[in-house]
């Protein structure tokens, strides 16, 4: 089988644009120098715009979120976070005012830019509402609400008019939520992924930005909806929680855009991995406690890391079977792995109590499972079994033609095991031009073995005079008992006559 390729994810702190958003203008000119004199041709002047998202975010450019929409999981402790097709995206605008560049320059670090985007959570009862507004209603927020004052790029097509998405969060939910200045620029990052490894409808590189929540979702036990969104940050950078104009006012609220929504439930797991940690003790085990009614073969399986499971036989009958995992209580001799063909050749029967144990067919099927997959190992084992297949017909066409043809293996059976089928074709096609193609022409001596003797198959000498043509019956008499090639007889026949 062919190497395996190793799955490899590079991570970047940062990755800002090119260009930032904003009007530029490019201006060529050329002179041409024609012996003596000189000739200039007169400069022209291109204006351009450059537009990332501001006011709203197409649907298109998200590529995932977490937890997914409109779903219900165990997310309690995992921080809702949205997947970009852009890696620049997070870095494309800024969040102070009158602050233009975000380009990196030589001497900034890239934990030092902060990102524009943020994703904040809220559960049912703190959420805001989601409201249908303009750039004007940003540029121009009212009494008692703070906004980044966002005025409008009129040279890329924005007007006071342009719609957007706002929620207004009241000053204490906003400081208490938002994450600190300091620690924006480490809740986004870019990340290089495999393509190989992962669905994709073309439009990416393989290079995705992330943008993580700092806040995890509030669980229950029958599932706690809560909401997560991707807002933005631009003009608002002095308000954010350690900046310089922090809102204390209690009674103001904060305006922000939002460019993406999604909704979800999350459940309470009562075996949290905290919960589990703090319940491990010296004396804890892999195994199931023996109940006390236990008898002595049910005692030491259990000891052993062994539990009974519900098993649906292949016939459609149902037993239980004894299962353990990899985990076990007490020490396992490590045995050389033996090739199998299926999961079913790994069942252990005990006739005693005529019991299975499947624990090790069990792991050959998962392994089946996750070697096929991955998609490398499963075009490696295809090229593999082809590969087999390819040689196990060449190596029977090879014991054929030593019996049936032994002229085309004689030429040259050492090249022919070495270059395979390709040579082998080649060589049979000679042999049946060269060969075969002599004894089957008209008049050779050793052809009744063949295909029998030419006599007058088309008719042409019987039927010939209904047929009228180029050639009279007494020439064609002449070219069939001449013993020549037939076609090529009447053709140069007809040429001469021509």
């Amino acid at each position: 089988m062919g190497d395996l390729k190793t799955q490899k994810m590079k991570f970047l702190q940062s990755c800002t644009p090119v260009l930032d958003d904003g009007e530029y203008r490019i201006r060529v000119g050329q002179v041409v120098n024609l012996a003596t004199t000189g000739k200039e041709i007169p400069e022209k002047t291109q204006l351009f715009s450059v537009k990332g998202p501001r006011y709203s975010l197409d649907p298109g450019s998200i590529d995932s979120m977490f937890p997914p929409s409109n779903t219900s999981g165990f997310y309690g402790n995992c921080l809702p976070h949205i997947i970009l097709k852009r890696k620049t995206l997070p870095w494309e605008r800024v969040v102070f005012k009158g602050k233009t560049a975000v380009r990196i320059e030589a001497d900034v670090q890239a934990a030092d830019v902060i990102p524009w985007l943020a994703v904040l959570t809220f559960d049912s009862k703190e959420a805001p509402v989601i409201e249908k507004k303009t750039a004007n209603d940003i540029l121009n927020p009212g009494a008692n609400v703070v906004s980044g004052n966002l005025a409008p790029d009129t040279h890329v097509g924005e007007s006071t008019t342009t719609p957007c998405l706002t929620i207004d969060v009241p000053s204490p939910l906003f400081n208490a939520i938002m994450p600190n200045l300091d620690e924006l620029p480490y809740l986004s990052h870019v990340r290089s992924v495999d393509m190989d490894y992962k669905k994709s409808d073309g439009s990416t590189d393989g290079y995705y930005s992330l943008v993580i929540g700092n806040r995890l979702p509030l669980a229950s036990g029958d599932g706690e909806k809560n909401v997560s969104l991707l807002v933005s940050l631009e003009g608002l950078g002095e308000h954010i929680p350690g900046g310089s104009q922090q809102i204390t006012d209690k009674n103001t609220c904060i305006r922000m855009i939002v460019l993406a929504i999604w909704e979800y439930s999350a459940i309470a797991d009562k075996f949290d991995f905290k919960k589990l940690l703090e319940n491990l003790s010296p004396a804890t085990t892999l195994k199931i406690e023996s109940p006390p009614n236990a008898g002595a073969e049910m005692k030491a399986a259990l000891d052993m890391g062994y539990t009974a499971m519900n098993h649906h036989l292949r016939d459609g009958e149902q037993t239980a079977s004894w299962y353990r995992g990899p985990l076990v209580p007490l020490k396992v001799d490590v045995k050389k792995p033996e090739a199998k063909e299926n999961a079913d050749a790994l069942y252990k029967y005990n006739p005693d109590n005529g019991l299975f144990d499947i624990s090790y067919a069990a792991a050959w099927q998962i392994g089946r499972l996750l070697a096929l997959k991955n998609k490398n190992f499963a075009i490696a084992l295809f090229q593999w079994r082809r590969g087999n297949n390819q040689k196990a017909a060449f190596n029977n066409m090879m014991n054929i033609l030593k019996v049936k043809l032994p002229n085309i293996v004689a030429h040259d059976e050492e090249r022919i095991n070495m270059i395979g089928g390709s040579l082998l074709h080649e060589l049979t096609l000679n042999y049946m031009q060269n060969d075969l193609g002599q004894k089957m022409r008209p008049g050779a001596k050793d052809n009744t073995g063949l295909l029998g003797k030419y006599g007058d198959p088309a008719g042409l000498i019987k039927h010939g005079s209904k047929y009228p043509g180029l050639l009279s019956i007494e020439a064609l008499e002449k070219i069939v008992a001449s013993g020549s090639d037939i076609v090529e007889k009447i053709v140069q026949e007809a040429r001469e006559d021509a």
